[in-house]
């Protein structure tokens, strides 16, 4: 029955333990970052993993559309802007 109650004790202050800390002031600093970055890290390599497959995909499809987009407005910009240009005045 002893070794029950010791058991059962030893949880009971170490759930205590917790939430006294963060109701202090100077304990509840300390406590607060370490938790902070421990969590942290794991979401950020994650997130790292997911937008190495994705660059290589988007990085294809910029390459072949820009030339031919960038091309073809540019020179039709100047020669639709300077048409109107002349009569007008």
């Amino acid at each position: 029955m002893t070794e029950l109650l010791s058991g059962m004790v030893t949880l009971v202050p170490a759930v205590t333990y917790s939430p006294a800390s963060t109701t202090q002031s100077s304990p509840s600093e300390m406590p607060r970052p370490e938790l902070a970055p421990s969590r942290q890290r794991l979401p950020i390599e994650m997130t790292c993993v997911p937008p190495p497959d994705s660059v290589p995909m988007i990085d294809a499809p910029p390459p072949t559309s820009e030339p031919s987009p960038t091309t073809t407005p540019a020179e039709m910009r100047p020669s639709t802007i300077e048409a109107p240009r002349v009569p007008a005045l």
